[in-house]
Formats: C-alpha cells, structure tokens, sequence
C-alpha cells in the first residue's frame, strides 16, 4: 500500500463528500461505543489502463466520538489521487483507539 502524493496546486480538483452510517457493530467495550473514522483508498491503475489490486492511500475522516450512526465532517478527496473520474475507490470505517490499533468495524 502507497500514500497518493499530494496535489500543492490551490486550484486541484477536489470533492467534499459527506458520508454517514447507521448502526455500525460496537468495537468497544460493553459500557462504550467506537470511535468510527473512514479510511478511503484508491486502486492503482495500471500502464494499460486496467485497476490493479494495489491500494492507495487517500485520505481519512476525523473520529466521531461514542457514535455507532456517525455524520462525519465533509472528507476532500482529490481526484487527480483517486486516478481520474473513473477511479475506484475503497472505503473502510475504523474505530479509533489511542494506543494507534485501531480495530477495523466494516470495510
């Protein structure tokens, strides 16, 4: 996996995309709620146009706190990153631990 290299230019283009979920699993214990972040990637095209299965590192939300029905802030995603218009992405919610091992609620 590979982070995207990032686009300086004032004028990239870019969308701001809300994203919500509704009654993700509970990675916490009994008595908490997840954290829930998104972690988004794109696939790698290849030099024949063809998506390869290498994933490439985007960009990632803010975590919500104690929510398993989060409303994220607007995550900006830059198309030039995703490959293009027609790139796919890949969308993964985490739930956020301090410690850095965050625990993987749905990809």
């Amino acid at each position: 996996m590979t982070k995207a290299l990032e686009d300086h230019n004032p004028k990239a283009f870019a969308y701001a995309i809300n994203f919500n979920a509704k009654s993700l699993s509970n990675k916490d214990s009994p008595l908490g709620k997840s954290d829930p972040f998104l972690m988004i990637y794109a696939y790698a095209n290849t030099s024949g146009g063809n998506v390869s299965s290498e994933k490439v590192f985007v960009a990632k939300s803010k975590y919500v706190k104690n929510n398993l029905s989060p409303q994220w802030e607007p995550v900006e995603i830059n198309v030039h990153a995703c490959g293009g218009l027609d790139g796919c992405l890949s969308i993964s919610v985490y739930d956020f631990e301090n410690d850095g091992k965050h625990v993987c609620v749905l990809w």
